[in-house]
């Protein structure tokens, strides 16, 4: 399967009530090889208007981290947990984060990155326990099942800074330090744990 052909099968999907109130699903943005996938929460406004992730407001400011970090934006592929957008922009509902598992699950696998980053809670609550207060500029390693072994960052989503400014400090310290210094707090995430929450 290619990943024009993932995205046409997530532009019909129905398996949560988000696509009733959602304009379309939004599928990832990159290619297979991408040596980054980052994975936010859900699409937003904007998003969920043009079909595209991490545009308006939060992707730019997106955009000045990643250059912060020394990431050029090609070698990125972009996705989020969920494929619709929560009304309201609301977190997401468990039910609406399983429905949506397999679909990331199905990205990662195709992509092939050498480095996962989680923006937000929601897509590292996936791999981890541990809130993104604590975990954040951080890497972990993750054996995805059928899949591959990579290094996932837990940042903050740029988008936290538009609501508490504070943390846009602390977002330019953890992008800054990447990608020689910063800290490595390694845990094996093994593939019985992985399988938990692709079956949960």
């Amino acid at each position: 399967m290619s990943l024009d052909d993932l995205a046409e099968q997530i532009k019909l999907c129905t398996r949560c009530e988000l696509r009733a109130s959602a304009t379309a699903p939004v599928p990832g943005f990159g290619d297979i090889g991408a040596k980054y996938m980052l994975i936010g929460e859900a699409p937003g406004g904007n998003e969920d208007k043009e079909g595209i992730p991490f545009v308006g407001l939060a992707g730019r400011r997106l955009n000045q981290l990643l250059e912060l970090g020394g990431i050029d934006i090609n070698d990125c592929y972009l996705t989020n947990v969920c494929k619709c957008r929560p009304p309201g922009n609301k977190t997401p509902r468990k039910a609406f984060i399983t429905a949506c598992k397999p679909w990331l699950m199905q990205e990662i696998r195709l992509v092939m990155p050498q480095t996962i980053i989680t923006l937000g809670a929601t897509p590292l609550g996936l791999f981890s326990s541990n809130g993104v207060g604590q975990m954040h500029g951080t890497i972990m390693e993750v054996v995805i099942p059928d899949a591959i072994k990579v290094n996932l960052i837990a940042q903050y989503h740029p988008a936290a800074a538009l609501h508490q400014p504070r943390l846009w400090s602390v977002m330019l310290n953890d992008w800054q330090s990447l990608p020689e210094s910063v800290p490595h707090d390694y845990m094996i995430v093994t593939w019985v744990r992985v399988k938990e929450w692709l079956n949960e």
